[in-house]
């Protein structure tokens, strides 16, 4: 299949020039993981090979960087993850705030209701968005707050120890 423009349209043809699907104003070439993202009346929305939608043409903003095997939409003002892979919304649009993080690139942020979750690059949700600070730490760790009280995760988001210390330099040995 492949992306094509025609009089001001946009659309998906296959390999014999049949139109799959055409009446987009805009269309990105098929990216890697056989998406063509696609605008229509002002919202971004994605189809795979067959022309058939993967996401619906509902999201305000898509940028060109992805996080990790997601990347950033925007429904109203308010931020979500689509993951590229298993093509599903990782996170719906809730978050104020996503972001990686800026010591560890496989780490990406969010902020919801004033309050911080953590996803794997991967997609995967590993820490809900009840935090008041998340980072990376020593040795491949998350280090996350609440209410002043410090815990430590692993990357998998396995809880290594409860809030329950009140610093945040964890030892080189943990």
């Amino acid at each position: 299949s492949a992306v094509f423009t025609r009089n001001g349209q946009s659309g998906v043809v296959d390999a014999t020039g049949k139109i799959l699907v055409d009446g987009y104003d805009d269309i990105k070439p098929f990216d890697q993981y056989g998406l063509a993202w696609f605008r229509k009346d002002g919202l971004w929305g994605a189809c795979g090979y067959d022309g058939k939608t993967v996401f619906a043409n509902e999201y305000q903003y898509l940028p060109d960087v992805p996080c990790g095997t997601m990347t950033l939409m925007e429904i109203k003002g308010k931020l979500g993850l689509l993951s590229f892979t298993d093509k599903r919304i990782a996170l719906p649009a809730c978050a104020d705030w996503i972001g990686p993080d800026m010591k560890d690139a496989e780490l990406v942020l969010y902020r919801k209701d004033g309050k911080f979750g953590c996803f794997h690059a991967n997609g995967k949700n590993l820490l809900s968005a009840d935090f008041d600070y998340i980072s990376s730490s020593a040795n491949d760790k998350i280090l996350a707050s609440r209410n002043g009280l410090y815990g430590l995760y692993d990357k998998s988001g396995n809880c290594i120890f409860e809030p329950v210390m009140m610093t945040d330099q964890v030892s080189e040995g943990l």
